[in-house]
């Protein structure tokens, strides 16, 4: 009888009630069989179960995921680091972006540099014999630009103020022009420039403020707007 049992279940390991049907009578020793055979059954299963669920989750086989982001632009070998943010000036439109880094992809669209007043500042001066910007032209070039969505204007002189009054701007804007001619794109350290304003002092048109290129040193003087200076780099703000 217990043979029979065995044999039943083994046609169909997972029904105690096909093991009982299949063998009469059904005695004592019979049903016992059956229900530690059908049991047994079941264990295998449930652990053959289990075993596929946990290779299907197995750590070994989960690949990491890619890395996008912040995380991407910050490992790319064509970011390097800046002191200040460099300014691009997007090609084939008027639109800056920045970026607190200089992306060697981008050098030809390397306009110049934002300082800590939040002034944007071209990399170069003008040289006297090169001089292009008087007071009107200079403040057309700014109007014509645009940073997120807003456009730009000249800076005014107590704007300029907070960028001289901050003692550490000659050093950064120093470092920054620094790493720019370690990869071929031409900027001036000091600053040693005039940039024009907004404001009218006195009688003049329009003024222009002067940095001598030492912490502190600067002045405000007046000229008339057709003059084109020299050692001029032009500046812009976005508010």
């Amino acid at each position: 009888m217990a043979t029979n049992a065995i044999n039943a279940l083994q046609a169909n390991p997972n029904s105690f009630n096909t093991c009982l049907e299949k063998v009469v009578p059904r005695t004592t020793a019979v049903t016992v069989v059956c229900r530690v055979s059908n049991r047994a059954a079941e264990i295998s299963a449930h652990e053959g179960k289990t075993s596929r669920k946990k290779g299907s989750h197995d750590t070994a086989n989960i690949k990491p995921a890619p890395i996008r982001g912040p995380e991407a632009r910050s490992s790319s070998p064509t970011l390097i680091p800046t002191v200040l943010p460099i300014v691009y000036k997007v090609s084939g439109t008027n639109r800056f972006e920045v970026m607190h880094a200089l992306d060697i992809s981008r050098k030809d669209e390397v306009w110049g540099m934002q300082l800590k007043s939040g002034i944007f500042i071209k990399k170069t001066v003008q040289s006297e014999e090169t001089a292009a910007y008087n007071r009107p032209y200079a403040g057309y070039v700014a109007e014509k630009l645009e940073f997120n969505g807003r456009k730009g204007h000249l800076p005014s002189w107590k704007h300029f103020l907070t960028t001289i009054n901050d003692l550490g701007a000659s050093e950064r804007i120093s470092a920054t022009a620094a790493i720019l001619d370690n990869y071929g794109i031409p900027a001036d350290g000091e600053l040693d420039c005039r940039c024009w304003c907004e404001e009218k002092v006195e009688h003049n048109p329009m003024h222009f403020f002067r940095f001598d290129g030492t912490n502190g040193n600067h002045r405000i003087e007046a000229c008339f707007e057709s003059v084109c200076l020299q050692h001029e780099r032009i500046a812009v703000v976005f508010d």
